[in-house]
């Protein structure tokens, strides 16, 4: 058994509790500790520097999806979002979606993105992108629950103190 995985933990726990009798319950333990600290923000679930998603805007389309790029359902909180211009990242502003709507209905501008905002799980440019631009983004990830020992999970690793903590609390 591996340190650093799903069965260690589990194993880790039972331990601690005295009580191999648990399983289900450890299971659904580590399950919970996990979604309540999803949305908590730390060094091992935010973006690494040299290493944040990215993905292509395309010609004449405003609005993108996890279905577009998995990379857009798999960010928590967006901190920035950058566009590259030649070989330059440049900031893209945050605005409102009423502020993109209100400014789209006036036709068809199209160009460089330069504004962007997020609603719906969905990402909107400002304006409709006239081209291919690769987006980066950095924030807050999403990193889900392991499913099975599979080494490598941030919460097995990084996280494992507190996830393990808070299972046998739960």
């Amino acid at each position: 058994m591996a340190v650093g995985t799903l069965s260690a933990m589990k194993a880790r726990i039972a331990s601690e509790l005295a009580r191999a009798d648990l399983s289900s319950q450890i299971d659904n333990a580590i399950a919970d500790a996990i979604a309540i600290y999803q949305k908590e923000r730390f060094r091992f679930n935010e973006t690494i520097p040299g290493a944040e998603p990215t993905f292509n805007a395309i010609t004449g389309q405003t609005i993108y999806t996890a279905a577009d790029n998995p990379a857009i359902a798999s960010i928590y909180m967006i901190d920035y979002l950058n566009v590259l211009i030649g070989r330059t990242w440049q900031q893209m502003s945050r605005t409102t979606p009423e502020n993109i709507r209100l400014l789209l209905q006036q036709g068809t501008q199209s160009g460089q993105p330069v504004d962007w905002a997020y609603e719906g799980n969905s990402l909107i440019f400002y304006p409709t992108p006239a081209g291919t631009y690769s987006i980066l983004m950095g924030g807050h990830l999403l990193y889900p629950a392991p499913v099975d020992d599979t080494p490598g999970n941030k919460w097995m690793t990084d996280g494992e103190r507190l996830i393990r903590s808070r299972a046998k609390y739960e």
